[in-house]
């Protein structure tokens, strides 16, 4: 199993600042925003290429792959602290409310056409994450 590393536990004064402002951040930090970077980059070539949910599979698919692999790693983070700044990339809230808001507003078709498009590519982030997190190398148990 494995456990999450010291530089997780609660700062000393339990101010976010101090979080923020502690050295042994800094690379989680990079590493994030590389995360940001490149699941942007591959969700806007792929949407060019081969349409919005297209596009959204292609990043998410990567994105589970190296925080699945990343994870694994000694001294990491949880998956799930990696995995968030680039799914929040690729999710689609303003979808659902555009579509709730068109229902509500008396425009069915619009409002579902947008309630069905948000499913379809939640549906592709979801489907390239658990791809991602297959594709991932496992790491050797411990003997």
């Amino acid at each position: 199993m494995i456990t999450e590393p010291e530089m997780w536990e609660e700062p000393r004064s339990g101010r976010p600042a101090d979080v923020l402002s502690d050295d042994d951040h800094a690379p989680l930090l990079g590493t994030l925003l590389v995360l940001v970077y490149v699941t942007v980059g591959v969700q806007t070539a792929g949407t060019k290429l081969i349409g919005e949910v297209g596009g959204t599979f292609a990043a998410a698919v990567p994105l589970g792959l190296v925080t699945t692999w990343l994870a694994a790693r000694p001294a990491q983070p949880p998956r799930i602290v990696l995995l968030l700044p680039g799914f929040f990339t690729l999710t689609v809230g303003s979808l659902g409310m555009r579509g709730l808001t068109a229902l509500a507003g008396g425009y069915p078709i619009q409002g579902f056409h947008d309630l069905t498009k948000m499913i379809t590519i939640v549906t592709a982030i979801a489907a390239g994450l658990l791809l991602g997190a297959v594709l991932a190398p496992r790491p050797e148990p411990a003997p």
